[in-house]
């Protein structure tokens, strides 16, 4: 009974939160779009006690929040401005999508490498990589060392 009133009062909070920014968006002549909406519930990690993350994710059902005439169900990952957030703001979801897109990018760049100058490839490598490296770095504080390691890896990849 505890757990259902628990969940009842995480889901009308979220509720309460979406009409807020609803209607401040309203007031601002914005729009939100409810099918893009993606709602990640952040917890602190030296908590120990249950929060809002544990009663929406339960394993045995799948919590939805009503925004609009559309569902939102609580995600693993959200993107924000470019940059993807996990519920533990470890950033390793980022970091695999960076390496990722880096990864791709330089391969391409591989099978045209010929065809290109000097100047020309050092210029593809600081616009399609080295962007890609440092938008955001500020928000890496708080990566892994494995991953910080992924990150450089991508730049040696880069000098062959």
């Amino acid at each position: 009974s505890s757990g259902i009133n628990a969940e009842y009062g995480v889901v009308v909070n979220l509720q309460k939160c979406f009409s807020h920014i609803q209607l401040w968006m309203k007031s601002n002549y914005l729009k939100l779009n409810a099918g893009k909406t993606e709602v990640i519930i952040l917890q602190n990690k030296w908590d120990p006690t249950p929060g809002p993350r544990d009663v929406l994710l339960q394993p045995d059902k799948a919590a939805v929040v009503p925004v609009s005439k559309a569902a939102v169900s609580p995600a693993t990952s959200a993107r924000n401005l470019g940059m993807w957030f996990d519920p533990a703001l470890s950033m390793s979801d980022n970091v695999s999508n960076i390496v990722r897109a880096c990864n791709i990018q330089l391969v391409d760049m591989w099978h045209i490498g010929n065809k290109l100058s000097k100047p020309l490839k050092i210029q593809l490598v600081h616009s399609l990589i080295h962007s890609r490296l440092d938008y955001g770095n500020a928000l890496l504080h708080c990566a892994s060392a494995d991953d910080i390691n992924r990150l450089q890896n991508i730049q040696i990849n880069i000098c062959y």
